[in-house]
């Protein structure tokens, strides 16, 4: 039996935060659930936001922001099929396929068309999650990033605000 070594180093500045740090240490966040308007314009606002994205290598005691992607935002924002056929099946059949539904148990009450978010016409395309240490921080930082938000052509279909105890 052969073994797989490790790598000698691993790209800390190059994974998000959350995966890495969980974020215990900011029990205050937001999440933005959101649909792209126009691929141009949101192209622009990921040239901007991308500055603000906290990668694992950094410890921030204050705020932190994490973006994730659906297959539908990153076909809105024009990546091609055959790069879109790279992503693991679950990924790409989404939370509201039939198969999904049937495996997770999402029917009756729990089907896709009672849902928040997330069902048809409420598929969200990217999300933006904010974390930060205190409410005070997380106004600031909830606002700064809304404006860069409107100005941008995205469209909030979902604001989920929480905190842990």
């Amino acid at each position: 039996m052969s073994t797989i070594k490790n790598p000698a180093t691993i790209e800390l500045n190059d994974i998000q935060s959350l995966l890495i740090r969980g974020h215990g240490q900011l029990p205050v966040c937001t999440f933005f659930l959101m649909q792209i308007r126009e691929a141009r314009e949101v192209r622009a606002w990921l040239k901007t936001i991308i500055q603000h994205v906290t990668p694992a290598d950094h410890y921030d005691e204050e705020v932190s922001l994490n973006l994730a992607f659906t297959l539908k935002g990153l076909r809105a924002l024009g990546l091609n099929e055959e790069n879109l056929l790279n992503f693991p099946l679950a990924f790409r059949e989404g939370m509201n396929s039939a198969y999904r539904q049937r495996i997770l148990g999402d029917s009756g009450e729990s089907a896709p068309e009672n849902w928040s978010w997330g069902g048809e016409g409420l598929e969200p395309h990217l999300l933006l999650a904010l974390y930060a240490a205190d409410q005070k921080a997380m106004e600031k930082f909830r606002k700064l990033h809304l404006e860069y938000i409107e100005r941008h052509s995205l469209k909030v279909i979902y604001q989920l605000d929480g905190y842990r105890r």
